[in-house]
């Protein structure tokens, strides 16, 4: 059986992550498959049958000289053409909500890919999503009669015990949608209050603006430390000694810091959102994404005794690869 994964599109954040992990258990596996990567992606376990690119016109004519009896693409684009057993892994809820924020560059890009996405969806057979809320707006906003299942995979990490300092933990780039701004600028203020905690982030250093405040912050007494974008296993100790993981996105496509934070034992502080609703139970409902919400949740935090997190979303990885695999 000839297996082909087509991930072409996906080079960073939490697809990189969940990429990897499919890899490393398909190597493990000892599987024959042959793999599709952007030009951007790198992944040292992967040394043979691999072609790497991002380019519509390449990515098309690799599919016209290539068959396969199974394609599983899992960047949210469905193949260019219909094949034997066609499975897409779509994870992106950029595509599916409503498009009026944002620039006006992504707004381009996502209504050709939207187009795309409804040109090409009669190319899969099976779609796999991760969450419930993502299904049913993948089903109204393409109108699909095809088959969706809902299979959320994540790494299992191991926990140990640590001496779990008082400090908030924000595992994310800085994207306009993950709201730095004003989870640094409520932190302030909780700590005008409170006098206690540190607010430990992972702004990647390219990011000037959000770079500026928190050195503003820093000079005006403030405890916040910046690690950078680090690696998963430096991020797995900063859970490790973290007491809480805060988490002000407006919006994810899975939320794999909120799943981590919660295998790490941390107590989790979200906002009553969709996506949180489907993976997790937080510990503490940041109840709106103001600076005075995210001040009023972490008052709670440093004043309550607070109830432990709990993980919803099953870890479904086993399916996907029977899925791909031809078991099922």
């Amino acid at each position: 059986m000839k297996i082909l994964i087509d991930s072409v599109y996906v080079n960073d954040g939490g697809g990189k992550i969940l990429l990897d992990l499919l890899i490393d258990r398909i190597i493990k596996d000892k599987k024959d498959v042959d793999f599709l990567f952007d030009n951007r992606y790198e992944n040292k376990l992967v040394k043979s049958k691999l072609t790497y690119f991002n380019n519509f016109f390449k990515r098309y004519y690799f599919y016209l000289n290539n068959k396969y009896d199974v394609i599983f693409t899992f960047g949210n684009l469905p193949p260019l053409v219909k094949g034997k057993k066609n499975i897409t892994y779509f994870h992106q809820p950029l595509f599916v909500n409503d498009n009026s924020s944002g620039t006006t560059k992504t707004k381009i890009l996502t209504y050709f890919k939207k187009k795309y996405i409804q040109f090409y969806s009669k190319n899969t057979d099976i779609w796999v999503v991760q969450t419930e809320n993502i299904k049913c707006k993948l089903q109204k906003t393409f109108k699909l009669n095809a088959v969706i299942l809902k299979y959320p995979f994540y790494r299992e990490l191991q926990f140990e015990k640590l001496d779990k300092k008082h400090s908030f933990l924000y595992p994310s780039k800085a994207y306009p949608h993950k709201n730095h701004e004003i989870l640094i600028n409520g932190f302030c203020d909780f700590y005008d209050i409170n006098k206690n905690g540190e607010l430990i982030i992972t702004v990647e250093s390219e990011n000037l603006k959000i770079s500026r405040l928190i050195d503003a912050k820093k000079k005006l007494g403030y405890p916040i430390k910046n690690i950078g974008f680090v690696n998963q296993e430096k991020l797995r100790r900063e859970y490790l000694k973290a007491k809480f993981v805060i988490f002000p996105s407006e919006n994810e496509s899975f939320g794999l810091g909120l799943i981590e934070a919660v295998m790490m034992k941390c107590k989790l502080i979200a906002p009553e959102l969709e996506y949180v609703k489907d993976v997790v139970k937080p510990s503490i409902t940041i109840k709106s994404l103001t600076i005075e919400g995210i001040t009023t949740a972490l008052i709670k935090a440093s004043k309550e005794n607070i109830k432990d997190s709990v993980l919803l979303a099953k870890n479904d990885l086993n399916q996907i690869l029977k899925l791909i695999y031809g078991e099922i």
